[in-house]
């Protein structure tokens, strides 16, 4: 794919095969035929190999390539010349090898190498590096416009972002229940030219209440489908000239936080009530109006964000907090209890799927049933699902603490 960014008297415009293009993508690298047919047009590689722009290719989606740039949390010194000199070589040749492919869009230089969890400050170092790898990529490739992308935290980092690299093409910002923040922030610091929302979708883990023992409230899977409508038009749309377009996290699987926190299926593949949602921004048709749904789950009586404490070998009530919806033929709930991970440092990094507390759900009843807290004590979460005849489910959790209290 050709492309270039114009600016025109509109404003910004990416363009191509010469001709408008606006992004609408998402993160990921399974299932992309099925993507496409939602209506995508491209996809974030976090990591481009060749194996996956050929299947981006036969899915008909652009990639926007990322390129493995160390951050600061991962080891890197960008104090050390040569170390910055060697990682600049590894990553034009990738650049060299791949920029041929018909489904390379766009080049994203690193993602959010300004964040070291448990800091503020980071070596700036790092946009001068940054700034030297799109110069070495625009010497030798004129057809893939070039990004990095930065998260929301500490965002008076643009500023330096903007003085050290005039050679970025446009900017990436991965932002979740602000993201209606990023226009007025770039503008407020400075960025003038064109920005992706490169990651966006669902509140975080860090924007969500907690309870007493540290463990986050996560929105219901009815709740993320709203979000996403909010928040497209709000954020995405609602900037022509400025955004290009966006790429939704996260399509695929993986356990980061809880089972259902960022993902879009289930871990045996089943699709959430998301994706369809996703159908209607992209295409613009009405999501299916038979889609399940799910506000909320009761245990003991309690839903969030009130704290639930229980004692080991207790026996207590559960219920699905549900619409109309639930009653009709062909519906069916599922319930689970699983003990809460050890949350990974950054993005999951090391979170496994817990297996499911054998015999704690007792006497399901459609969205009720009851839970015997497990004699073992510590940090749980009751998950409960609604799949329809075509197993598209909606969810919605809450955590629980068996034993005394912290």
């Amino acid at each position: 794919m050709r492309a270039k960014i114009i600016e025109n008297p509109s404003g910004w415009e990416l363009r191509v095969e010469d001709r408008p293009f606006f992004v609408r993508g998402a993160v990921g690298h399974e299932r992309l035929e099925r993507l496409a047919a939602l209506g995508a047009n491209a996809v974030r590689l976090p990591r481009v190999t060749r194996e996956r722009l050929d299947a981006a290719q036969a899915a008909g989606l652009g990639v926007l390539a990322g390129l493995p740039l160390k951050p600061e949390r991962n080891g890197m010194d960008y104090d050390d010349v040569a170390a910055v000199e060697a990682q600049r070589e590894r990553v034009l040749d990738l650049v060299r090898e791949f920029k041929d492919h018909p489904a390379v869009l766009m080049w994203c230089a690193g993602n959010e190498l300004d964040h070291i969890p448990g800091r503020t400050d980071f070596n700036p170092k790092v946009w001068d590096a940054v700034n030297a790898i799109a110069r070495g990529i625009h010497e030798m490739d004129a057809d893939h416009p070039v990004l990095t992308a930065v998260g929301m935290g500490e965002f008076g980092k643009i500023a330096g972002c903007v003085a050290a690299c005039p050679e970025l093409d446009l900017l990436g910002v991965n932002a979740y229940a602000d993201v209606g923040r990023v226009a007025p922030l770039l503008r407020e610091h400075g960025w003038t030219k064109p920005y992706l929302i490169t990651e966006w979708g669902m509140s975080g883990a860090w924007q969500r209440p907690k309870t007493p023992w540290g463990a986050p409230f996560e929105e219901t899977s009815t709740v993320k489908a709203e979000c996403y409508r909010r928040r497209y038009r709000s954020a995405v749309l609602a900037h022509p000239g400025r955004c290009l377009g966006s790429f939704i996290f996260y399509w695929g699987w993986r356990h980061e936080t809880t089972l259902s926190w960022y993902n879009t299926w289930d871990p045996e593949g089943n699709e959430m009530e998301t994706v369809e949602v996703w159908r209607e921004l992209w295409t613009g048709e009405p999501a299916d109006p038979t889609l399940p749904h799910l506000y909320g789950v009761r245990v003991n009586h309690f839903a969030a964000p009130d704290p639930v404490w229980l004692r080991p070998g207790d026996t207590v009530p559960l219920e699905a907090l549900t619409d109309g919806s639930a009653g009709r033929p062909g519906l069916r709930f599922r319930w689970e209890l699983r003990p809460e991970v050890e949350y990974g440092a950054y993005a999951g990094g090391g979170e496994t799927l817990p297996e499911v507390v054998a015999g704690a759900i007792r006497d399901e009843d459609g969205p009720r049933a009851s839970l015997r807290a497990p004699e073992t004590t510590g940090r749980f979460r009751v998950f409960v699902y609604l799949y329809d005849h075509d197993n598209r489910f909606a969810t919605a959790n809450l955590p629980v603490f068996i034993g005394e209290p912290e």
